[in-house]
């Protein structure tokens, strides 16, 4: 499910979970289809979806401490450093469904999944 309150990624993690879900987890190009698709109508241009490399920089985990394997990263992404402000959270463009890492503080929409 997704959601267009624009908070920070640490705050998305916390709601989700909150609810007994987590950050969507994407492992698949089929998953990343799917919520491509869910978001389509949404009105950000970006979501938060779990992992983050905030523990150690490069290092994609989840929530979960697994880590993340299948990729989907935009062409200049991940490891962008706007005003030497790392960017340690994960999201996806809504548009073509290629990832981005931002900063934490940024405030987007986001897509919650239980199990």
């Amino acid at each position: 499910m997704w959601f267009d309150q624009p908070v920070t990624w640490h705050v998305a993690k916390r709601l989700c979970e909150e609810t007994g879900g987590h950050l969507a987890r994407i492992e698949s190009k089929e998953e990343n289809e799917f919520i491509k698709k869910l978001i389509e109508n949404g009105k950000h241009g970006f979501y938060w979806i779990d992992g983050s490399d905030e523990a150690v920089e490069g290092i994609w985990v989840f929530s979960d401490g697994r880590k993340v394997t299948y990729t989907n990263w935009n062409r200049s992404q991940p490891g962008v450093i706007r005003g030497g402000v790392p960017n340690h959270s994960m999201c996806i463009r809504k548009e073509n469904g290629l990832w981005h890492d931002d900063r934490n503080g940024e405030r987007k929409g986001f897509v919650c999944e239980w199990d």
